[in-house]
């Protein structure tokens, strides 16, 4: 029997080493890609056969998950890692991100998320019918802006003069502001890409980030993007996304903070949950905090920032030009 799981184990093991390397294969297909998403199962994984490795006092078993977990907890650990906060701060804006989900009619529960934190800036997502009708009544409180069924909503007296500007990038689904802080102008752009499901969504996700960071590179100031990433950041587009614009992940020190799937009533979710609702900005932008916010009847998690800005000159990042 020991024999028995010993190599059950051992395949286990190599099953799953090669499902973590895959990920790295991503540029050559696809679906590829969608194994990065899952850097914490694998993780966990890992870690759960170096246990079993010990209790069959298999060498060759523990080796094995060693390798896997150190594959996987290598991309994990910069988030866990806190950036310097700036010495001076003059202005702090708190940001919601929220998908609430196409089939959630609840517009209760998406107002209860607006209050939580009474946010400068909202962006929610993929939108119920009486959802935009909720949020069409909160025109006298909040300059609105939308696009098909996501809508970002800046605070009437954060002032922030936001104005909408065009995109002049072909296929980059989002909503791109210009906003002022201060006396600092600043691109805010909230997105919402397909998910990778297919090859065709693949490709129109991809294309979608890679006119975010056309975009992008063509702005001056400082820059943030929110939103529904459908990607994880260690997926290609997310991480190809930083690379070409500079930007910084706010989750940076903040941890994993899983945001998907939370389907209502459903007791498996956790296995799968991954953090694809996302917040970038310009490095010299601070996040002063980061959490995820409880998900009412939608299948995400809102998550709930606070951004400080301080009083200096503003360079380019050096990937943006």
């Amino acid at each position: 029997m020991r024999r028995f799981l010993t190599r059950f184990t051992l395949i286990t093991g190599w099953g799953l080493l090669g499902i973590s390397l895959a990920g790295f294969g991503a540029a050559l297909f696809w679906i590829l890609d969608l194994s990065n998403h899952f850097r914490v199962q694998y993780l966990a994984g890992g870690i759960a056969g170096i246990v079993a490795g010990m209790a069959l006092r298999s060498k060759s078993a523990v080796l094995l998950f060693c390798c896997n977990a150190v594959i996987n907890a290598i991309p994990l650990i910069p988030l866990f890692i806190p950036r310097t906060a700036p010495v001076d701060t003059i202005r702090e804006v708190s940001i919601v991100s929220y998908n609430t989900w196409r089939a959630n009619s609840d517009w209760n529960s998406v107002a209860a998320v607006l209050r939580e934190e009474e946010p400068d800036i909202a962006f929610i997502a993929e939108t119920h019918p009486d959802v935009q009708a909720g949020i069409r009544r909160l025109e006298t409180a909040f300059h609105l802006f939308e696009a098909n069924t996501d809508f970002l909503l800046v605070r009437r007296t954060a002032d922030l003069n936001p104005q909408r500007i065009a995109s002049g990038s072909e296929g980059m689904a989002g909503i791109p502001l210009a906003l002022t802080v201060g006396k600092l102008e600043m691109t805010l752009l909230a997105i919402h890409p397909a998910a990778p499901r297919s090859a065709a969504t693949a490709s129109e996700h991809d294309q979608s980030f890679a006119a975010v960071a056309s975009f992008l590179k063509d702005r001056t100031g400082p820059c943030i993007v929110l939103g529904d990433f459908n990607a994880t950041p260690w997926s290609r587009s997310f991480r190809l996304l930083q690379e070409h614009t500079g930007l910084v992940n706010s989750q940076t020190g903040f941890g994993i903070q899983t945001t998907w799937p939370v389907y209502p009533d459903s007791q498996f979710n956790w296995l799968l949950r991954i953090p694809i609702d996302h917040c970038l900005h310009s490095p010299e932008i601070t996040t002063l905090s980061r959490r995820i916010g409880e998900p009412g009847r939608s299948n995400h998690h809102p998550v709930f920032l606070r951004l400080g800005f301080p009083s200096i000159p503003w360079p380019a990042p050096p990937g943006r030009f």
